[in-house]
């Protein structure tokens, strides 16, 4: 549940790469290379779902205080 209330905060991209980690480190992965592969799949996620199956994501509040080139990015 806190993933679902974190979203509109933070974004989808910020949110679900933590999840991944928070969610890694959860289940006893602790090292280095687990942790980045653990980021590495939130991003591909995020990269899929708004690239690939055109899913329209939340953005969060946080992305209002972004420059406008970075903010179309996010």
């Amino acid at each position: 549940m806190a993933y679902v209330f974190v979203v509109p905060l933070l974004g989808y991209l910020p949110a679900t790469v933590m999840f991944a980690v928070i969610l890694a480190l959860r289940l006893g992965y602790r090292s280095r290379t687990s942790l980045l592969s653990a980021a590495a799949f939130g991003a591909v996620v995020v990269i899929i779902f708004k690239t690939l199956l055109q899913v329209k994501v939340p953005g969060g509040a946080l992305y209002e205080y972004l420059p406008a080139a970075i903010r179309s990015f996010m």
